[in-house]
């Protein structure tokens, strides 16, 4: 969706170099080619039972399907759909095409998708298929043998067949209605690059700007495929442009003739085209999507539409919008002028984006993001009136790293049926829907009476009884800021027992896997006795209050008093033990945790799953960059890190003397170096503190054992410092029993002279 506020200074400089930002799509090099045409692949993991009983487990949801990358064919008779599903037992990640009839939700698998494209938090990155004319065709660009190029399959999956064999990756296509191709191709060859990497590794790297922190000088980051050597383009903000080697050459754009010709340089127009695509997904983040631009304008009406800002003349007469932008519509009339929704549906959305026209071009249906919540609505252009056609606490689209949030129109069409002409009546929107506490499922919306239906729901076995019971809570802060938080409580909870709590944060749109980074499962929480809130953070979702400032300082305390106010308002409800809380972070909400536990001994156990702590050692790892220097030098101070009166006066580290939380920080090898700082100062001081790093993994890990590992951890410390409770599995004896050690000394600080006014429940509980 687009969107119209961006995210702090201090959360782009100092939170975290990738921190929830997506990269430019992985390139890859590598030899071989596969063959022309080969039957479709049926690999993928086992098919688990139709259901399951009891509560969800830890490896249902690592291993919980999918779905992305929605097109509808030209009929309007068939949806094609990408799913994907992470296997634990093989460790490795399945994707697949799979086609849908719209008459009868028939589902049927008609492609391997091939190996996953992570992007560079290590997130899966998403795919636009596109279908030929006469809709016999499905088109998507497939990873298969260390490289990507444009394959092809039919509707019933009879067959696959590669495209392109260019000698570079594809990084982009448009399927013309002549099937003949336009693909944007990386400037530098896979030989090319290998060459560069060979020679990087005989002559030595250049300490310079373009080195990542933390990432390995070579074979860094998995391409298509590989571990290949990635840098940051340059110039460029230090969130962005990551690649290859030899990245920054220009795309070249190429036409390929149907009927098996040879490739020759793409016209001038496509060319234009592609380039226009490939700015407009931010360098690859986004899906390269040529029909994306059918949306906007209607085929039988010739009315436009666009989401931006208005001209200058126009600012004075439109009220207020929270994105920044706004939706408009003109007429195909020579002349005409814009029209913007004024409808508070608009102007109070947090984000906007455009679906299409209906078929008669009379009502434009868009979508509206607030609140972390997707809304559907028809503009009726004519009249001005707008219907909302779904609404609720959903979310509409796929959710992940740059989720992509919007719905495709299936209008009506003619089509024979024997000897007879038949028009299909019904116009739907075709959504990937999802909730707190519903997991993705394809579903088809009618725009006449917004009547909803399910045409594939991929994962049967999480009913509602073996999922917690998801509610919406409001919560503020001190400057007048609020935002909301996903409260996920036990289906079967009895009584009026109070219950420990788990706060994860900082995304929280769509199903809960454990906020942002997937890491804490909620709905394992509440299926083992405990409440679970999500709190979103995110820039886009918090409204902020006239005394709010984009500084460190402000920004930390907004997350501290967002926590607070859901511990003091689910307290109040009688829900939970207050002595029983735990606090976890993901990127910017790791360093929100680790500045709360600084300053606050409400917490019996936190967790961190990234690097997120804003010491001196982060300024020095990005030092050549300059930009604690800078961020330093705009607050008024000299250099940060060189400095307890500085910018980092709150630095965790150098005030591990105030905490009393014991913290888990489970990383990866990415990222840890920056998080030794407070590692070594919390333990030289004896606090607890436990830190596991994890292997060739990034922002986000995306192995299915890594992500298990992170959850079944996790789980055994909430229960050891919030229940008591130690997990027998032998593989935990040497945890559980470092663990004791750690919790004997946690209550030393609360023996003899009284260091804090408070000991934590199991010291008292040892006591009496």
């Amino acid at each position: 969706m687009a969107t119209g506020k961006g995210s702090s200074r201090m959360s782009r400089v100092l939170r975290r170099v990738s921190c929830g930002l997506v990269g430019v799509l992985a390139l890859s090099a590598g030899p071989g080619l596969s063959s022309a045409a080969q039957p479709v692949a049926a690999e993928g993991p086992a098919e688990r039972p139709a259901s399951h009983a009891g509560a969800i487990r830890p490896q249902e949801l690592v291993e919980m399907r999918g779905l992305s990358g929605l097109a509808v064919s030209p009929d309007g008779a068939y949806v094609a759909v990408r799913i994907d599903q992470q296997d634990v037992a093989a460790d490795t990640t399945h994707l697949g095409w799979h086609v849908i009839r719209l008459s009868d939700g028939h589902d049927q698998r008609v492609a391997d998708a091939g190996g996953p494209r992570w992007n560079v938090n290590g997130y899966l990155d998403f795919e636009a298929p596109q279908w030929s004319s006469d809709g016999r065709w499905i088109y998507f660009r497939k990873v298969e043998d260390q490289q990507a190029q444009v394959w092809r399959v039919s509707r019933e999956g009879g067959r696959a067949e590669q495209v392109t064999h260019d000698a570079a990756d594809i990084e982009g296509f448009i399927l013309n209605p002549d099937t003949s191709l336009d693909y944007a191709a990386r400037g530098a060859t896979r030989a090319e690059i290998l060459a560069a990497e060979a020679f990087e590794h005989d002559n030595g790297v250049h300490l310079d700007k373009s080195l990542i922190k933390g990432f390995a000088i070579a074979r860094s980051f998995p391409v298509n495929g590989r571990m290949a050597s990635y840098r940051r383009l340059l110039p460029a903000d230090m969130n962005t442009g990551r690649t290859t080697l030899l990245g920054d050459r220009p795309l070249r754009m190429i036409e390929l003739p149907s009927h098996g010709r040879s490739p020759t340089p793409a016209p001038k127009a496509a060319a234009a085209r592609m380039q226009k695509l490939w700015s407009a997904s931010f360098g690859g983040a986004a899906p390269f999507d040529p029909k994306a631009s059918e949306r906007w304008v209607s085929t039988s009406s010739g009315r436009r539409a666009r989401i931006g800002a208005p001209a200058p003349d126009e600012v004075k007469d439109l009220p207020a919008s929270r994105s920044g932008s706004f939706l408009f519509w003109r007429g195909s009339e020579p002349g005409a002028i814009e029209i913007a929704c004024g409808d508070l549906v608009c102007t109070e959305a947090d984000a906007l984006d455009a679906v299409g026209w209906t078929a008669s071009g009379d009502e434009l249906v868009f979508e509206t993001l607030t609140f972390g919540a997707t809304a559907l609505h028809a503009w009726n252009v004519g009249t001005g009136r707008i219907r909302t056609l779904t609404q609720g606490e959903r979310y509409l689209g796929a959710q992940a790293s740059g989720a992509e949030g919007v719905c495709r129109l299936a209008r009506p069409v003619s089509f024979r049926k024997g000897d007879v002409s038949v028009t299909a009546a019904r116009e739907e929107a075709i959504c990937i829907a999802a909730a707190a506490d519903m997991p993705p499922r394809l579903v088809a919306i009618d725009l006449a009476s917004g009547a909803e239906r399910v045409l594939l729901d991929p994962d049967p076995s999480f009913t509602p009884d073996r999922l917690g019971v998801a509610e919406k809570i409001t919560l503020e802060d001190r400057y007048g800021d609020t935002t909301y938080g996903r409260l996920i409580l036990p289906a079967n909870r009895r009584g009026k027992d109070r219950l420990p709590l788990v706060i994860t944060s900082y995304g929280c749109s769509g199903f809960l896997l454990g906020g942002s980074g997937r890491d804490e499962p909620e709905h394992v929480f509440a299926g083992r006795g405990y409440a679970a809130i999500c709190i979103d953070l995110g820039g886009d979702t918090v409204r902020h209050g006239p005394q709010f400032s984009w500084s460190a300082d402000i920004v930390e305390k907004s997350a501290f008093d967002f926590f607070n106010d859901a511990v003091d308002k689910l307290d109040k409800q009688g829900l939970i033990d207050r002595d029983r809380v735990a606090l976890t972070g993901f990127s910017g909400s790791a360093t929100d945790t680790t500045y709360v536990l600084t300053w606050s001994h409400a917490f019996a156990a936190a967790v961190v799953t990234t690097e997120g702590s804003q010491d001196a050692i982060g300024c020095y790892l990005v030092s050549v960059a300059g930009n604690c220097q800078r961020v330093s030098k705009q607050d008024g101070y000299r250099v940060a890190y060189d400095s307890r009166t500085g910018l980092l006066a709150n630095s965790p580290a150098w005030n591990a003397e105030r905490i009393t939380t014991p913290l888990l920080v489970q990383i990866s090898d990415a990222e840890y170096v920056s998080m030794l700082q407070l590692f070594s100062a919390m333990r030289d001081l004896g606090r607890a503190i436990d830190m596991y790093v994890f292997p060739d993994a990034f922002h986000y890990k995306h192995d299915p054992r890594q992500r298990l590992a992170v959850y079944d951890r996790n789980l055994a410390w909430m229960d050891f410092w919030l229940r008591g409770i130690e997990t027998a599995t032998p593989s935990r004896a040497k945890e559980i029993e470092r663990w004791r050690l750690m919790k004997a000394r946690q209550c030393d600080l609360f023996s003899g002279e009284v260091v804090h006014a408070r000991p934590p429940w199991y010291c008292r509980a040892k006591a009496d």
